[in-house]
């Protein structure tokens, strides 16, 4: 059975001036450290204060699934990995990650990756198509454009990281 701590967070509203109050479960020092032995070699004020900060900056505690998640950034953080983390390095990688330009490129992205997958579809539909009803030529021709182009795109992809 798992257990845990209820935690109230009170936050305000700034549109409206009502007070919400925010009711969140928080894993316990046993229950972190059964999930995650290598978390045993901190003491607990370290752990505490890890999940303290992980819960400050969005995330939520999710028993069923053993890590914490952030829904407004539809991120998580397994328990697997919380040995790696101090307080103080948990809060500088929000502030790289969570940040919005790393964000909006990612987006960016997924669309042109979404939209490469478009074109490579359309490439090798036309290549089926021309090599099966018009001409074997036309579609080996297209199958050979397909794979210029794949090529490219992975060697430009592979620059910008």
């Amino acid at each position: 059975m798992i257990s845990g701590q209820l935690v109230v967070r009170k936050s305000s509203d700034n549109v409206s001036q009502l007070e919400l109050f925010v009711i969140f479960m928080k894993p316990t020092y046993e229950e972190l450290t059964n999930l995650n032995p290598r978390l045993r070699s901190k003491s607990r004020e370290e752990i505490e204060s890890l999940a303290n900060v992980i819960l400050e900056h969005g995330y939520v505690w999710q028993s069923d699934k053993s890590l914490f998640y952030n829904p407004k950034f539809e991120v998580s953080v397994r328990t697997g990995g919380l040995d790696m983390f101090t307080a103080e390095n948990f809060k500088e990688s929000q502030k790289t990650i969570l940040d919005p330009e790393n964000i909006k490129t990612s987006k960016a992205l997924r669309a042109n990756v979404k939209q490469q997958l478009k074109v490579r579809f359309i490439f090798f539909l036309l290549s089926m198509f021309s090599f099966i009803f018009i001409n074997w030529k036309l579609g080996i021709l297209f199958l050979f454009i397909m794979m210029i182009f794949w090529i490219y795109m992975s060697k430009r992809r592979s620059k910008k990281v």
